[in-house]
């Protein structure tokens, strides 16, 4: 009976060694995607940033030639 209870103790051992390890990786793996998503999102704000000057300027000098018709 003892003999069977430390085979147990063991299996219960490997199996919460491989939950750990498994739960490692996929914790390695969603930092790896929480960083590419924060890049996504930094150049998304990088473009949007530079279409609004881009419109803006586009307004400025349609304005400033629409007072120089007048």
């Amino acid at each position: 009976m003892t003999r069977a209870i430390v085979q147990n103790k063991a299996l219960v051992r490997s199996a919460f060694a491989g939950l750990l390890l498994a739960g490692a990786v996929l914790s390695l793996s969603a930092c790896n995607t929480v960083n590419g998503a924060g890049k996504d999102l930094s150049n998304a704000g990088t473009a949007t940033g530079s279409a609004v000057n881009t419109a803006g300027t586009a307004v400025s000098n349609t304005a400033a030639s629409t007072q120089q018709h007048l």
